[in-house]
């Protein structure tokens, strides 16, 4: 699976052993902070006007938004500033679930709506189970799939409209299998 960690740099050593974690489990996991050294050779962030006009912001930029936006799971660690925050909205307005670490601090108002919300990293590790399908990720028992008309959290062994049952007999029975 391909995982995002949005945050802030203030989190820097939380999110790298997260990735690490994820990485030991067989994720791919993308980091804002290794593109950013990796393409300036440097570990600080800045606030810099110059530096925001640049080509290394801009590379910088168009990663943290594939990120965000083409993952199969976005983790938000908090707390975070508005960088980190539209990296969540950006994932939402595309579908992708989003996982979140709260934290002490967090200045989250309504748009935490966006985010499931653990305050246990090991709860949250549990939840991330292989992805059945492209467009399909089983988070905490729960299927989610985005849907043309918006995001929806189906009830445990609920399924979408044409999709079938993942109990086996209830398959069997909805195609009208003679065995049963």
């Amino acid at each position: 699976m391909k995982i995002y960690i949005a945050s802030s740099w203030r989190n820097q050593h939380a999110i790298e052993m997260l990735a690490d974690l994820l990485r030991s489990q067989g994720h791919e996991v993308a980091l804002f902070i290794e593109r950013s050294i990796e393409i300036e050779d440097r570990n600080l962030s800045s606030d810099d006007e110059k530096w925001l006009e640049s080509g290394d912001s801009n590379r910088i930029f168009d990663y943290d938004m594939a990120g965000a936006t083409k993952s199969d799971l976005v983790i938000y660690i908090g707390p975070s500033g508005t960088d980190a925050w539209a990296e969540v909205g950006a994932a939402w307005a595309a579908g992708v679930p989003i996982s979140g670490l709260w934290a002490k601090g967090e200045q989250a108002g309504l748009m935490r709506k966006m985010v499931y919300w653990f305050t246990d990293y090991r709860e949250l590790l549990k939840t991330i189970k292989p992805v059945k399908k492209k467009d399909e990720v089983i988070i905490e028992h729960r299927k989610w799939k985005p849907l043309k008309t918006g995001v929806e959290w189906l009830k445990p062994n609920q399924c979408l409209p044409g999709d079938p049952p993942e109990d086996e007999e209830a398959y069997r029975k909805m195609k009208g299998d003679p065995s049963d």
